[in-house]
């Protein structure tokens, strides 16, 4: 025979970590698209610039920062997580530039120095012969 009050309890335990997990989730969402703070930033700027980008107010955003709100609506979630997607497809697009530029300075550098090692190797040969 089922103990229909313990299950009742272990399923309310379910949804409070469920629910637990998403504040976590959206809490962790807000810090990422504050992105990383700097020397002498307030956690005040960070939620705001998070707010910014997440298109969220303020005071929603503060409060999932904190882990304040005790539900959070699944369409929140959702736009929250889209927010990120397209913030970190951002970021790897601009990763992916600063790659190409870095490797594109590499790449100079070689041909310099490849260059001024021929020049050296030309003119100790001249000098030796």
């Amino acid at each position: 025979m089922t103990d229909k009050p313990y299950a009742r309890r272990t399923s309310r335990a379910r949804k409070e970590m469920t629910a637990e997990a998403i504040q976590d989730e959206m809490s962790l969402a807000v810090r990422e698209a504050a992105g990383p703070r700097s020397a002498g930033d307030s956690v005040k700027a960070c939620i705001l610039r998070a707010s910014r980008a997440l298109g969220l107010e303020y005071n929603a955003t503060r409060a999932l920062y904190y882990r304040q709100r005790k539900s959070i609506p699944a369409h929140l979630v959702d736009q929250i997580r889209a927010r990120i997607v397209e913030i970190e497809e951002r970021k790897i697009e601009r990763l992916g530039h600063e790659l190409a530029v870095l490797q594109a300075r590499i790449d100079a550098r070689k041909r310099i120095r490849d260059a001024d090692a021929a020049a050296v190797a030309s003119r100790s040969l001249q000098v030796g012969e």
